[in-house]
């Protein structure tokens, strides 16, 4: 299984008295996101989801990030590491 090594910013969204950051899994140890993915749209799509449940996260919640699991694909989109 793959593990999180890093992730990129999306935006910051609040909800009460929280700011959490919503970001997208970059890099793991199995394998490294290829550029230009996720796109706009996915990356929108996925802020907005966090968005609209932000409400329903524990309290002490201060990131959330889309992890993509590009397996089976992998070999098709894996980059060097």
């Amino acid at each position: 299984m793959s593990r999180y090594v890093s992730s990129q910013f999306i935006k910051i969204i609040t909800t009460g008295a929280n700011t959490i950051a919503v970001e997208y899994v970059d890099k793991t140890t199995g394998w490294t996101r290829p550029s230009g993915f996720p796109t706009s749209t996915v990356k929108e799509e996925f802020a907005k989801v966090a968005e609209d449940n932000a409400a329903s996260l524990k309290a002490e919640t201060v990131k959330v990030a889309m992890k993509y699991d590009l397996t089976p694909f992998a070999e098709q989109y894996q980059s060097d590491r």
